[in-house]
């Protein structure tokens, strides 16, 4: 029988354990509940700012310090590993073949006792600055950052995860050495494992883990930062040397009109990702409408963003007529509540993720990558096939109604030119 076990220390601190009966393959992440919107340090008994990049730097450190240990020690084992930095947390993952032991100790020395140098760093540097120089050459990029810069003037969110060239020029040692101390410790720490774990195995993985990362290191709550900047709805431009130019259709959601349950919100998330698919996925007839009139092409997507003081809407494509096709987007989205979708569609929909999730089930990884996502929120990953087909079509409320209004949109077109 599948099911998950979830330790937690007085301070907050969870570990969690996916039992996988018959499995030979394990997963392993460690999750830190600190990511790109993380802009501040507790050093010498005061709390200062620190520059934009800090928490994916640290994330590059740890892979990469004391000639890049993590790697060698994981590689002589085979075992897979990687990590990824987001808005509000970085999350350190492994998969293996047999006994967890191995990969939990190593991946926990890694995260918690990560050490680096003054020259670990400034090879570092020069890693992620090209890193960097790659991205803000990608027209796609320029095309994101002007969004999300008019979106949102304030909010950390605008800026981009790795930070800026001279950002991460300007992060340093002692900077970075007292981001991990501020931040990795304590309840901003989730660990999963996931495989055929025995209860000794379980006992024994959660002692390691709680005395791999103290109970008492400065924890500095994030600020809720309220950036109700209003939008002017002026379609904006930026150029790029390109042949097809794009557009991106952004719209700013009030984060109060989300439940305040962290396992509500994110329910309520997958209920409106159902929804904007069935209006605009690939087998929707907007989608063959946006095609046929050759507003979009096959690149064409969208998102939602959701973080604790954030929340957007995106929709980003290629088009002959870039202005055309986000007037469209918008024009459909304002003509939502009048015109409901199919329930046929949207059960469809709701169908095809249910079966996409129980596939997940016949993999370790996927499994344990969902249930570590889902412990942030407090949900038991067993128990998520039963939330979704309990998923109805959305009602028209406050949250869809703000979706629907032009009020909150912003328009970014790129066009072809020189930058």
């Amino acid at each position: 029988m599948n099911e998950s076990r979830v330790i937690r220390r007085a301070d907050g601190m969870s570990v969690q354990f996916v039992d996988k009966k018959g499995f030979c393959g394990t997963y392993t992440a460690v999750s830190v509940e600190a990511g790109g919107n993380d802009r501040r340090i507790a050093a010498g008994g005061a709390v200062r700012p620190i520059l934009p990049g800090a928490a994916h730097f640290l994330e590059h450190l740890v892979f990469s310090g004391r000639d890049q240990a993590l790697g060698r020690a994981l590689a002589r084992r085979g075992i897979s590993a990687n990590a990824m930095t987001k808005h509000e947390e970085t999350i350190y993952y492994a998969s293996a073949t047999g006994d967890a032991g191995y990969t939990v100790d190593v991946l926990l020395d890694a995260v918690a006792g990560i050490s680096f140098s003054d020259e670990d760093v400034q090879k570092e540097k020069a890693i992620i600055l090209s890193e960097i120089d790659m991205l803000e050459n990608d027209p796609s990029y320029a095309l994101q950052e002007k969004l999300l810069r008019a979106m949102y003037p304030v909010h950390p969110v605008q800026d981009d995860i790795g930070g800026t060239q001279d950002d991460v020029r300007g992060l340093h040692t002692e900077a970075l050495r007292a981001f991990h101390q501020t931040y990795y410790a304590g309840g901003r720490i989730r660990v999963t494992v996931a495989g055929d774990l025995s209860v000794s195995m379980q006992d024994a993985i959660a002692q390691r883990a709680f005395a791999a990362f103290p109970e008492n290191r400065p924890d500095l709550v994030r600020p809720f930062v309220v950036d109700d900047a209003a939008l002017t709805g002026e379609t904006l431009t930026v150029t790029a040397p390109v042949e097809l130019p794009q557009f991106a259709l952004g719209i700013k959601i009030d984060p109060a009109l989300w439940p305040a349950d962290p396992a509500a919100r994110y329910l309520k998330h997958i209920q409106l990702a159902f929804w904007l698919e069935t209006y605009f996925g690939r087998i929707s007839p907007e989608y063959d409408r946006l095609v046929m009139d050759d507003l979009i092409d096959d690149g064409f997507h969208y998102g939602l963003w959701q973080g604790s003081d954030f929340a957007a809407l995106f929709f980003f494509g290629h088009s002959r007529q870039p202005e055309a096709a986000a007037a469209r987007i918008g024009d459909r989205l304002e003509h939502l509540l009048s015109a409901s979708p199919s329930e046929d569609l949207f059960e469809l929909i709701r169908k095809a993720a249910l079966g996409k999730l129980l596939r997940r089930h016949d993999s370790v990884k996927r499994i344990g990558a969902m249930a570590a996502s889902m412990l942030r929120h407090g949900i038991d990953v067993f128990s998520l096939p039963a939330q979704y087909a309990k998923i109805k079509l959305p009602t028209a409320d406050a949250l869809t109604r703000h979706i629907a209004s032009p009020a909150y949109r912003q328009t970014v077109i790129l066009l072809p030119g020189s930058q």
